[in-house]
């Protein structure tokens, strides 16, 4: 008899690819120098889809540039739009100062710093961007409501993707918003990013079965 499993395989969510050629350290060098992906961070952004995409169409130089995140391999806005700007097999400019140098991790507790204690973050990390709105802009009083979102859905089925797809972790020491594991970034994305618990809503994400005939599945 085949073996049953509780949920299936997650599928790839809706992607719409818009690739830049802003990635790398120096900027264009393909791959990571040898280092696998081991982890996601998320990092909210006051950016729209829009302000977003000419981030990316933009000439950027990397030791000039002043912005504190650059283009990431994946942006989310608050209508559940996903784009895709860089391959995940390279580096994307998640934390552009720890890429222009010196590399300080002072700021940073999480396991996956610790383990690479003289590697910038972005090294070894896919970089999530999330428009801020999506977590501020519910209503003015609380949170209520941020699951039951189509943006929210689509966040935790691109990452529950991403970590079945690169065999990551589904647990906090390997997916992690920027606000709960950087000291200085405590307000990155407000209130209500603490009114779930995403990376539960991440490892319980099911897949629905669109083949009810499957045996396989349940």
């Amino acid at each position: 008899m085949p073996t049953i499993i509780q949920c299936p395989p997650t599928e790839q969510p809706d992607i719409t690819c818009f690739l830049s050629e802003n990635f790398g350290s120096p900027k264009g060098s393909k791959n990571r120098y040898g280092h696998l992906i081991q982890g996601i961070v998320l990092r909210c952004v006051d950016s729209d889809i829009a302000a977003m995409d000419a981030l990316a169409c933009s000439d950027l130089k990397l030791k000039k540039y002043k912005g504190d995140i650059g283009v990431p391999h994946y942006f989310v806005s608050k209508e559940g739009i996903i784009r895709k700007y860089i391959e995940e097999e390279n580096i994307a400019w998640g934390f552009v100062d720890q890429l222009k140098g010196p590399l300080d991790l002072t700021p940073f507790i999480w396991k996956l710093v610790d383990d690479n204690p003289t590697i910038p973050i972005d090294y070894y990390t896919i970089t999530i961007a999330v428009e801020k709105d999506l977590f501020t802009s519910l209503n003015k009083c609380d949170c209520v409501g941020l699951k039951d979102t189509k943006a929210y859905s689509q966040l935790v089925q691109l990452v529950a993707w991403l970590t079945e797809k690169f065999v990551i972790p589904k647990t906090k020491n390997y997916v992690a918003f920027n606000q709960q594991i950087n000291e200085s970034a405590e307000e990155e994305c407000g209130e209500c990013l603490d009114s779930v618990c995403f990376i539960c809503d991440v490892a319980n994400y099911c897949q629905k079965c669109k083949n009810k005939g499957k045996t396989e599945y349940r």
